[in-house]
């Protein structure tokens, strides 16, 4: 797949990464639909809940995960299984160059991101998870990196009321935040009031697009489009 993008891109782009940036083209090729092993992470929350709900027909989630944390994880099993791992600048393009085309590293997820950052990856931003292994889910992957055999999230959600129920969650690795359908759309109307819309996140005409329902009522997936009210007798407005 990098081969041929490799070959084919610069007919469609201005601009392509480096031949030797696999990391790069990735991200390129996952931007505009390609299948990879990158999974899209933000470090906005905000960003995070307006991807969740952009399309939801139903309740929607939003994972976070201790950066912190996973990279230390990330790191030390890595060093288990190459030693030169311990000695790796701890920056995302540098795990990116060293784990990218490796089969030899078991399962596991590690954080990446481009040296060079693209307008969309910037305006969102983003960075990537990548799991080691592709023959294994990237929930299974996850698992691996903090010595679980699977990732345990309680039946039903816990309501939070206020800062101090929060202690627990920080405590944990991994959270999942549910965003009940009904708070769906209050939730995009706070966003579109911080300019958090597509037009935001997709520079140009393709986000400037997908950002026009807002501009005529905030309409959301799965909603019916307001009918407008009779006017009354005598009422000139339209």
């Amino acid at each position: 797949m990098l081969r041929e993008a490799r070959r084919r891109a610069r007919q469609y782009l201005p601009r392509v990464p480096e031949e030797d940036d696999a990391l790069g083209w990735l991200a390129l090729l996952r931007h505009h639909g390609a299948p990879t092993r990158l999974l899209d992470f933000s470090k906005s929350f905000y960003v995070a809940v307006w991807f969740a709900t952009e399309s939801a027909d139903g309740d929607a989630a939003v994972w976070a995960v201790d950066l912190q944390r996973l990279r230390d994880a990330a790191a030390a099993r890595l060093a288990e299984r190459d030693p030169a791992f311990a000695d790796l600048a701890p920056e995302g393009w540098a795990v990116a160059k060293a784990v990218l085309g490796r089969r030899d590293l078991g399962a596991g997820v590690v954080a990446v991101e481009p040296f060079h950052l693209d307008e969309r990856l910037a305006a969102q931003q983003g960075m990537f998870l990548v799991s080691l292994d592709p023959t294994r889910s990237f929930v299974d992957n996850l698992a691996s990196t903090f010595g679980v055999e699977r990732l345990a999230f309680d039946e039903q959600p816990r309501a939070f009321s206020s800062s101090a129920d929060l202690g627990d969650a920080l405590q944990a690795s991994i959270v999942e935040v549910v965003l009940p359908r009904a708070l769906h759309r209050p939730a995009r109307e706070d966003l579109w009031r911080m300019n958090l819309t597509a037009a935001s996140f997709f520079p140009g005409m393709d986000g400037f697009a997908r950002s026009l329902l807002y501009y005529v009522g905030l309409h959301q997936p799965g909603e019916e489009w307001e009918k407008p009210q009779a006017a009354a007798p005598g009422d000139e407005r339209e």
